[in-house]
């Protein structure tokens, strides 16, 4: 069995102590007697479950509940409290806590709350690995595809262009796409990308495919980029990232809509469906 590090705050000595009797010695118990010295030790011994009452002195547990998410959100947090009301438990759910009992509660009830809990921090940590893994195998395709191809792939036209200033983002977009043999540029700003589309339609010929672009950019909205490219290529698709609700109907020079966060194989996908057969490396 895993040793979890759990803290329990709660301002009344019999509800500590018998948390700490259920989970010890399985796991590392910490106390706290109140929000104060809960947020400290928090910040100091980064647990990964805390049980936190709702009513106690000098601070809510929904404000202790809040605070927590806001510096450590992969922190796992139940809610205790002996007077629960259905405003109480939905605040605490949308404040982004794991679970919510009610006092007095049982040993089975309250450590089936913990193992669901330690269940989400198990599944978070194995979608980080796999996250890691693959932005490590698309970094080495990518970077097998580029020496084998050398700078003929370099220096030939892109048919994705990618305006985003999350360079996070940007980098893992680049990488993925090209570990599918899609030939990319990249941009953080409008105004480059801009230029270099328009430099394009003055060749009249071999332009980019698709352009990918973030809604708000540095320097203005990506539907300004959008409307620009197509104006001056008529044949280019364009696909907007956003995390904001916006119709296709209301923008009918937008191809596509991907809205963040998105899996990087739907990226692709989106980005496949606008290229012609012969484009796409099998």
């Amino acid at each position: 069995m895993s040793q979890w590090k759990i803290l329990v705050i709660d301002d009344e000595v019999g509800p500590r102590e018998a948390l700490r009797m259920i989970f010890q010695p399985d796991h590392h118990v910490i106390l706290a007697d109140g929000p104060l010295e809960g947020l400290a030790r928090v910040e100091e011994d980064k647990p990964d479950l805390v049980f936190c009452d709702i009513r106690m002195p000098e601070m809510s547990g929904l404000e202790v509940l809040r605070r927590i998410k806001a510096t450590r959100p992969q922190t796992e947090v139940i809610m205790i409290t002996a007077y629960a009301t259905l405003d109480s438990a939905q605040e605490a759910l949308r404040s982004g806590a794991g679970d919510y009992l009610l006092k007095p509660y049982g040993v089975d009830e309250v450590t089936a709350a913990a193992e669901r809990a330690f269940e989400r921090i198990r599944a978070r940590q194995r979608g980080e690995r796999h996250e890691r893994q693959l932005a490590q195998a698309t970094e080495d395709l990518a970077a097998r595809l580029l020496e084998h191809h050398g700078e003929d792939l370099a220096d030939a036209v892109p048919q994705v262009i990618l305006v985003e200033d999350d360079p996070a983002l940007l980098a893992a977009m680049a990488a993925y796409l090209r570990s599918a043999g899609l030939r990319v540029a990249l941009f953080d700003h409008g105004r480059p990308a801009l230029a270099q589309i328009a430099q394009h339609a003055e060749q009249g010929a071999g332009g980019p495919r698709i352009v990918v672009t973030d809604l708000r950019l540095p320097d203005f909205l990506g539907l300004h980029l959008a409307r620009r490219a197509k104006q001056w290529l008529p044949d280019v698709s364009v696909l907007l990232l956003t995390a904001e609700n916006i119709e296709l109907a209301n923008a009918p020079y937008l191809d596509a809509v991907l809205n963040k966060p998105f899996p990087l194989p739907d990226l692709l996908t989106q980005v496949q469906a606008h290229l012609r057969p012969a484009e796409i490396v099998q």
